[in-house]
């Protein structure tokens, strides 16, 4: 079982020129992920999330209610407390097509900072094993798509002892968004993907 604070935005249209060369300029080159399909279970509860994603059921659950905070650029985001577990479906479990199941194409870029005792934040370099760091903090710009419409998504991560997680975020929040160019984000567009699900 692990704990996270997270806080996302999604955005409906295609990814904006600008907000990718932001986050490409922000230090080291990006990680792009292999493209993926990843199939969700959609909810009325919002605090509830369940995914199927390459033979791995994910479900997170929200801890408590969401908190409205305003960002150093002048974005406004919900910071949300998670813990989430997962486990291997059997072989044949194929859910494509299902009604149950909502299908959502995703084209992830990232990057990983670590978070040391003082609150600083600095980039995490590729050639290091970033599993073994104690506070990690991921920042994930998506381009993703829910029955033919696009949409883009911002998320900040943080991950490592649950005392410490929303000060990681934070800190990470202010390196990330303080610099010149970072996209303003309402909090219209703040919210995790169980509630993104009913609204896309």
């Amino acid at each position: 079982m692990i704990h996270t604070a997270e806080m996302r935005w999604f955005v409906e249209g295609g990814l904006p020129p600008g907000v990718l060369r932001w986050f490409e300029g922000l230090g080291p080159v990006p990680e792009r992920q292999p493209p993926r399909t990843d199939y969700y279970i959609q909810s009325a509860d919002a605090g509830l999330n369940v995914k199927l994603r390459e033979g791995r059921v994910e479900v997170k659950r929200r801890i408590g209610s969401g908190v409205v905070m305003p960002c150093c650029n002048g974005s406004t985001g919900m910071l949300e407390h998670w813990v989430k577990w997962g486990f291997v479906v059997g072989h044949g479990e194929d859910v494509a097509g299902s009604s149950s199941w909502v299908a959502v194409e995703k084209h992830r870029s990232m990057l990983r900072l670590e978070v040391d005792s003082q609150g600083e934040a600095t980039f995490v370099l590729p050639s290091r094993d970033w599993m073994k760091i104690d506070c990690l903090c991921t920042v994930e710009l998506s381009r993703i798509k829910k029955e033919k419409v696009e949409w883009w998504s911002l998320c900040f991560e943080a991950f490592g002892h649950e005392k410490s997680l929303e000060k990681a975020l934070l800190a990470v929040l202010e390196s990330v968004l303080g610099v010149p160019d970072a996209p303003r984000l309402g909090l219209e567009h703040t919210m995790g993907y169980a509630e993104w699900l009913t609204l896309a």
